[in-house]
């Protein structure tokens, strides 16, 4: 963060921030310079409503228009406009509520329609459905902004939320309109303030997709084990990756924090159902997609992926040669290089890889997992004369 200058407010700070963006960005548009930012470091505070917002966007506008959200949070934040910073992310929050709000029109139309028969009238109800409320004759998660926020919160009933909540997430409408109002009053001044009111935000927000949980998870079983999604002669798509990213993922707004739950499922609950050997396809390849889009998980290594684990079984020198990268077999000075593939001592089968960056060794033939302390890999006996090109 630039350092403040002498004697400057953090309100004629953020103004003269402001006239630096503007000159340095030009012509570009917002949504141009946000798309920008959104790839460089995110405060950590913020980061928590990014997991409840999609993961993969219908369309350009809806990441512009998200993007743009985390931008202004950031910009303002940044620069200690605390308050703007929290209206910012009361946005991205109602933006949060309006995707649970569309999933869950989806999965009990009958039930939402009635309900907001009830809470719109005769006469709001067709300006819900009108051509100008809708996205190519179709619901959106802007849809829902069309009802004043305190209410849109009473369609939450129908999936059993609580009056405790529902008080919580009307609490966060009254606080932004307190702040949203020009009465010459900054009552957000200091990090711990606003850390504190961050903090109820991701609290609501999670409460409330939880309450979809059991419904997003029948919703993935039933999609991923219906056959003209998961048999590949008749599915849109035929690698694994693009069908659970186009068909499910995409189509369906899933978040980071949903697809938490669904990448837990375990891959055996399928196996008593027909097509379970596509589905596990389709299975992995979300779990994987979760993985990948926590790539800043220390833990994580593409050897103890279960999707890899899965797709290269047997097939241990494409998946050294392809994600490891380790696709040739050298000598330096005489000395043998080993390939990362020897001889599993379990299986006695030329599957078993090191990945000597987390110090593991994985069998992609019997499955067993060795830590290089147990396995020493420098015994001639247990490398593969395949693995070994002996210099002249």
């Amino acid at each position: 963060m630039e350092q403040q200058h002498r004697g400057e407010t953090k309100i004629e700070r953020g103004k003269r921030f402001i006239e630096q963006v503007l000159k340095k960005v030009g012509n570009k548009t917002l949504s141009e310079i946000a798309e920008e930012r959104y790839e460089e470091e995110y405060p950590d505070l913020l980061s928590g409503m990014k997991a409840f917002l999609p993961i993969a966007y219908q369309d350009t506008n809806e990441q512009q228009y998200i993007q743009a959200l985390l931008f202004a949070a950031q910009t303002s934040y940044e620069n200690g406009l605390y308050q703007f910073a929290c209206i910012q992310y009361h946005m991205q929050f109602m933006t949060a509520i309006y995707f649970v709000l569309l999933k869950l029109y989806h999965l009990h139309t009958d039930e939402v329609n009635k309900a907001l028969f009830y809470l719109l009238k005769k006469e709001r109800k067709k300006d819900f459905d009108s051509r100008e409320n809708t996205k190519n004759g179709k619901l959106y998660f802007g849809s829902f902004a069309i009802i004043p926020e305190s209410d849109v919160f009473l369609l939450l009933r129908i999936m059993g939320m609580s009056d405790s909540l529902l008080d919580d997430l009307q609490k966060r409408v009254v606080l932004r309109n307190k702040f949203a109002h020009a009465n010459g009053n900054l009552m957000l001044t200091s990090d711990e303030l606003f850390a504190e009111e961050i903090g109820k935000y991701d609290d609501a927000i999670e409460k409330t997709t939880s309450l979809m949980k059991s419904d997003i998870i029948k919703l993935y079983k039933d999609t991923i084990t219906a056959p003209d999604f998961y048999d590949p002669e008749i599915r849109g798509y035929m690698e694994p990756e693009e069908q659970i990213l186009e068909g499910f993922i995409r189509a369906n707004s899933i978040s980071l924090f949903e697809l938490n739950w669904l990448r837990k499922i375990q891959a055996k609950d399928f196996d008593k159902i027909e097509g379970a050997r596509h589905i596990k396809d389709l299975h992995y390849a979300l779990c994987h997609f979760y993985d990948m889009a926590t790539l800043d998980d220390p833990d994580y290594s593409p050897i103890n992926d279960e999707y890899y684990r899965h797709k290269y079984k047997n097939n241990a020198r494409d998946f050294a040669g392809i994600i490891l990268g380790c696709d040739s077999m050298i000598s330096v000075q005489g000395y043998p290089i080993y390939y990362p593939i020897s001889i599993c001592p379990n299986c006695k089968e030329n599957q078993l890889v090191t990945d000597h960056a987390t110090k593991c060794s994985y069998c992609f033939s019997c499955g067993k997992t060795y830590d290089t302390e147990e396995y020493n890999h420098e015994d001639e006996d247990r490398m593969s004369d395949d693995c070994i090109e002996e210099s002249d």
